[in-house]
């Protein structure tokens, strides 16, 4: 388990005491409201990608807000 994470700015990992919702396996379709499901179906519980992959999407998605809060300001 990781518990230390290596990607430097204001992304954080969480800690062991913390929550985070998570939907079931087979929940692979949007319901009623606002109910999480896996946009892509897994290939089994368990297995869900790296942690160099989870870090790549929290840079690129802090990337993303920084050039959209630059457009902003021009």
């Amino acid at each position: 388990m990781v518990t230390q994470w290596a990607l430097p700015g204001a992304t954080e990992c969480l800690g062991t005491d913390a929550f985070l919702g998570v939907p079931a396996p087979v929940r692979t379709k949007p319901g009623r409201g606002q109910n999480p499901y896996w946009s892509v179906p897994l290939t089994e519980p368990g297995v869900l990608c790296g942690v160099d992959a989870v870090a790549g999407l929290a840079v690129y998605g802090r990337e993303a807000v920084a050039r959209e809060e630059a457009e902003g300001d021009g």
